[in-house]
């Protein structure tokens, strides 16, 4: 397994989807906190947008606020 990191400018989503494209990723981890309904509904969530556009395998980590 080959790790790499990579710092890109740019729409997140947009440049996740790209980066992981142009580096021929198999699978891509994010972490994702929750919010409620209200929050979600005007801000969108970077997770969920990768759930809907990406092509690449997804493993989402939640990620609970202390």
């Amino acid at each position: 397994m080959h790790i790499k990191t990579k710092v890109c400018h740019g729409s997140i989503t947009n440049t996740i989807i790209q980066s992981a494209n142009d580096e021929h990723c198999q699978l891509i981890v994010i972490g994702t906190h929750s919010r409620n309904m209200l929050e979600e509904l005007f801000l969108g969530s970077t997770a969920q947008k990768l759930l809907k556009y990406s092509n690449v395998p997804l493993y989402i980590i939640p990620i609970k606020n202390i």
